[in-house]
C-alpha cells in the first residue's frame, strides 16, 4: 500500500533536521546523525519524554527525506505552504543528482532542464502535477500541459515580444473574421488604410494633353467649375459646371483611377460612368450652364488615391469635342 504523505507546517521535516529544502541526500544523512545524537533519550534522562518525542520526529523526517520518491511527494504537498524561494541553490546538486542551477547557461537550456526535472519528479513519485482549480472545475485536466507551457512562456526573457506577437495574431484573426462577415465594409476599410500611405503630389502637372488628359479645359462649352486639380473630395460629392453646344445631344461624366501615388504620366486603365446619357433618349438634352452636372458622385468603397473626373460632350453630328479633365484626391 502506497504511503500517504501529508504536510504539517508545525512539523516541517526540513526544519526538524535543520537543513535547507535544497539539501542533498548526503547532507540530510549527516544532519540526521547529528540531530539523533543531540536528542537521544539517553542523553536527556531528566527530559526523557521530550527527547523520545524529538527522536521520533527526527526518524520520521529522515525516513521521508532520505527516499527520493517520498521526498518529491513531500515537496509537492509542502510547496503551497512553504516560502517560494529558488530551488535548488547554485551548485548544490540537490534532489538526487538533478542538474544544478547555473546562471551562466542560456535561459532556453534552463527551461529544458527544469522541464526534464519536473517530468522525472512526477514520474518517480507517481503523483499528478498540480492542476489549477478552474481547470478541474471545467474538467479540462487533459489540457493542463498546454496551460503549463503557456504560463512558462510568459516567464521567459522574451515574454514581452511573445505578448506583442500574440496581440498581432489576434488582431489579424479578428480582421479575417470581420472581412468574412462584412465584405463590403472591410473593402472600404482597406481602401481607407491604403489612403493613409498615399503620397502627396510633389511634381508640377505637365502641359495639357501630354498624357492624353485635357486638364486645361479649353472648350468653354465643357467646364467643371466647382473643382480644380488636386482638390480633395469625400465619399460623395457633386459636380457643377457647364455643358453646352449648338449641336449638343447629351453629356457624360466619367471617373478614372490614376493610382495611390500621383504620377504625372498616369492615365486611367478604364473609365466608370457616373453620369450617363438619359435612358431611351429621343430628343437633345437642354444645355447646362453653371449648374449641376452630376448631383451625387459616390466613392464609397473605392480605393484611396488620385482620380480624374472627365466631362465629355456628345454631339448629334458625332464630331469629337475636347473634354474637361480635373484630377481629384480621395
Amino acid at each position: 500500500m502506497r504511503r500517504k504523505i501529508v504536510y504539517n507546517p508545525a512539523r516541517d521535516y526540513y526544519v526538524i533536521l535543520g537543513v535547507s529544502p535544497s539539501a542533498s541526500t548526503e547532507e540530510i544523512r549527516r544532519a540526521f546523525r547529528q540531530r539523533a545524537l543531540e536528542v537521544h533519550p539517553d542523553r536527556h534522562p531528566d527530559r526523557r519524554d521530550w527527547a523520545t518525542n524529538q527522536f521520533q520526529l527526527i526518524n520520521e523526517a529522515y525516513d521521508v527525506l532520505r527516499q527520493g520518491s517520498l521526498r518529491r511527494e513531500y515537496d509537492r504537498v509542502r510547496w503551497p505552504h512553504a516560502p517560494h524561494k529558488p530551488r535548488p541553490a547554485p551548485g548544490s546538486g540537490a534532489h538526487d543528482g538533478a542538474a544544478p542551477y547555473d546562471p551562466n547557461r542560456p535561459w532556453w537550456q534552463q527551461a529544458t532542464a527544469q522541464s526534464a526535472r519536473q517530468a522525472e519528479y512526477f514520474a518517480a513519485s507517481q503523483a499528478a502535477p498540480p492542476i489549477p482549480g478552474w481547470m478541474r472545475g471545467l474538467r479540462l485536466q487533459q489540457y493542463e500541459p498546454t496551460w503549463t507551457t503557456l504560463v512558462g512562456l510568459g516567464r521567459t526573457p522574451y515574454s514581452g515580444l511573445i505578448m506583442v506577437l500574440s496581440m498581432l495574431l489576434a488582431l489579424n484573426l479578428a480582421a479575417i473574421v470581420y472581412m468574412a462577415i462584412e465584405p463590403g465594409e472591410s473593402h472600404a476599410f482597406i481602401n481607407r488604410v491604403e489612403g493613409w500611405f498615399a503620397e502627396e503630389p510633389t511634381a508640377v502637372p505637365p502641359t495639357p494633353g501630354s498624357n492624353g488628359l485635357y486638364r486645361a479645359c479649353t472648350n468653354p462649352g465643357a467646364q467643371i467649375l466647382n473643382l480644380v486639380s488636386f482638390d480633395k473630395v469625400g465619399e460623395t460629392f457633386a459636380v457643377y459646371g457647364t455643358a453646352k453646344h449648338a449641336d449638343l445631344w447629351s453629356y457624360v461624366v466619367e471617373l478614372g483611377y490614376l493610382g495611390r501615388a500621383y504620377d504625372p504620366q498616369a492615365i486611367p486603365r478604364s473609365w466608370t460612368i457616373v453620369r450617363d446619357t438619359p435612358a431611351n433618349q429621343s430628343v437633345p438634352e437642354a444645355p447646362i450652364e453653371n449648374d449641376v452636372l452630376a448631383g451625387s458622385v459616390s466613392l464609397n468603397g473605392y480605393a484611396r488615391g488620385y482620380y480624374v473626373l472627365r466631362l465629355r460632350l456628345i454631339l448629334r453630328s458625332g464630331a469629337a469635342q475636347a473634354p474637361c479633365d480635373v484630377i481629384i484626391q480621395h
